[in-house]
């Protein structure tokens, strides 16, 4: 998946901008969390997202 823009605020992005998640970032899902999440991979980087921030970040199957 290629991380698209997201529709979050601008303390949230510059964070997960900092852990590697910006726009044009390529994602491998790798796991469901109990709470609806996803634990995405980017390189050797793995994170917890919650469900209202991977609702507000689009993605879309990488080519």
């Amino acid at each position: 998946m290629v991380l698209a823009t997201p529709r979050l605020g601008t303390a949230a992005i510059r964070r997960l901008g900092e852990l590697g998640l910006r726009s044009g970032t390529e994602v491998v899902i790798l796991h469901r969390t109990a709470g609806r999440g996803r634990v995405i991979a980017t390189g050797t980087t793995r994170i917890a997202l919650d469900r209202a921030t991977l609702d507000a970040w689009p993605a879309e199957v990488a080519r």
